[in-house]
């Protein structure tokens, strides 16, 4: 019996390490910052602005929100997503001005940088800095998931290696 709970208890612990470091990596690549030069820039009329809440299907749990700005540049609407720690008032009375925006094609067209005119509404480094925080924070919370896992394997390989020496003895 006790090497059964062993067992399980040392194969959950490898899946947590290795759930915990493909998740490290995904997440590295998803919160990372691209240069400012390498962002594609945009400049058109603000035609409209929109707080998107994404949900569970089942649940309908809230997962988190987002800003998302349609700019018309001439060509037809460009859809560009603010990240969640923009507030909204920033847009509040932008309809119909021209904006400058700066974005990441390859992340959703997520927004780095907004101006109007010469007056900056969202900065790069403000932005930067807050994906940076983010990732700092999925990087300490996957350091500690990756332990437990790192504690259940070495509990798990113990106690398979005690009952097995139990049993032979």
């Amino acid at each position: 019996m006790a090497s059964g709970i062993s067992k399980t208890l040392l194969v959950i612990g490898i899946l947590v390490i290795v759930v915990g470091v493909i998740e490290r990596q995904r997440s590295a690549r998803k919160l990372a910052v691209p240069p400012e030069g390498a962002l594609q820039v945009v400049a058109g009329k603000a035609v409209a602005a929109r707080e998107i809440t994404r949900m569970t299907k089942k649940s309908r749990i809230p997962l988190g929100k987002h800003i998302e700005l349609d700019l018309d540049p001439g060509t037809g609407p460009v859809t560009l997503r603010l990240d969640s720690g923009t507030e909204a008032s920033v847009l509040t009375g932008m309809g119909g001005l021209t904006l400058e925006a700066a974005f990441d094609p390859t992340d959703a067209n997520a927004l780095y940088r907004l101006r109007a005119g010469a007056k900056e509404l969202v900065s790069y480094a403000s932005v930067a800095e807050r994906k940076k925080a983010a990732a700092q924070s999925q990087l300490e919370d996957g350091g500690q998931v990756r332990l437990i896992g790192g504690i259940m394997a070495v509990l798990g390989a113990v106690g398979w290696w005690l009952g097995a020496r139990s049993r032979a003895s």
